[in-house]
């Protein structure tokens, strides 16, 4: 019973990770920041509905964090903040600040990763 589980276990991931993989592509940053969101994505869903430590939904609220981390960075948040209200496209100073802040954004989602990525387990 526990081999039909697991096999039926497998497709239905096999079946999930398909739709990603198939838009995936090789040359941009975007799509390896798609794939570590979704893994996070799942991992967080399976923790919070299924984790049977007590700490269970706080871990699911990091995972969650780290999610809307990676979307910022990977939408280039701050950049299109910038973009989206700047008069003048052309202001050194204020694309430099952009740029620095969505630098920042990026170190800071690794830090966080680096620090709690290894509790993020049931």
């Amino acid at each position: 019973m526990y081999k039909i589980k697991s096999f039926i276990g497998n497709i239905r991931r096999v079946l999930r990770w398909l739709p990603i993989i198939w838009r995936d592509r090789d040359w941009d940053y975007y799509y390896i920041y798609e794939m570590l969101k979704q893994k996070l994505i799942a991992t967080e869903e399976y923790i919070r509905k299924d984790g049977i430590h007590i700490y269970n939904v706080t871990d699911a609220d990091s995972i969650k964090k780290a999610i809307d981390m990676i979307e910022k960075v990977q939408k280039e948040y701050y950049l299109d903040k910038y973009l989206s209200e700047a008069e003048n496209w052309y202001n050194d100073e204020g694309m430099r600040k952009a740029i620095e802040d969505q630098d920042k954004a990026r170190k800071e989602l690794f830090e966080y990763l680096d620090a709690n990525i290894e509790k993020w387990w049931d």
